[in-house]
């Protein structure tokens, strides 16, 4: 999350605070402008990623996970062979 994108998502909790409606048209103002930028800032950091896909192997992981996970390209290119 980009320090812009944490920014509105704190002012949004701030306005639904003060109001305490979500119908108000500030609190929807507030979600909207969250709700943009954390779709940017995703996407962005999604971009970057697929730039630098052989460094960022291990970036993602949580050490507590249990889970096991395989890394590949987000742009899979087509084989030749497919069936």
């Amino acid at each position: 999350m980009s320090y812009k994108a944490l920014k509105y998502v704190k002012r949004k909790h701030k306005v639904f605070k003060k109001y305490k409606d979500t119908r108000h048209p500030a609190c929807r103002w507030a979600a909207n402008k969250a709700s943009r930028e954390l779709k940017k800032a995703n996407f962005n950091f999604e971009k970057k990623l697929a730039e630098n896909i052989a460094t960022y192997t291990l970036a993602i992981v949580a050490p507590t996970t249990k889970f096991f996970i395989l890394f590949f390209p987000l742009i899979v290119q087509p084989s030749v062979n497919a069936i």
